[in-house]
């Protein structure tokens, strides 16, 4: 498996077969899995999984921009 933007070369699962990422910064990321047999053969196809990260809602544009109509006004 290999997270684009995460990982620089391909990891291999362990027996669990889970894989966790922690903490990832808001974004669009790719997640990419092949599948190996018991000899080393590797697959032809590669299953892809797009995952995009919303930043939380103080991070947004719309809330800053209210947060600063409310201080002019509050200024005003």
């Amino acid at each position: 498996y290999k997270m684009d933007g995460i990982d620089e070369n391909w990891q291999r699962a362990d027996r669990q077969k889970l894989v966790n990422y922690s903490l990832l910064p808001p974004g669009k990321y790719t997640f990419n899995v092949y599948c190996e047999n018991i000899d080393g053969v590797r697959s032809k196809n590669i299953t892809t999984l797009i995952i995009y990260i919303k930043p939380p809602f103080w991070k947004t544009w719309w809330f800053l921009g209210i947060l600063s109509l409310a201080f002019f006004g509050l200024l005003y």
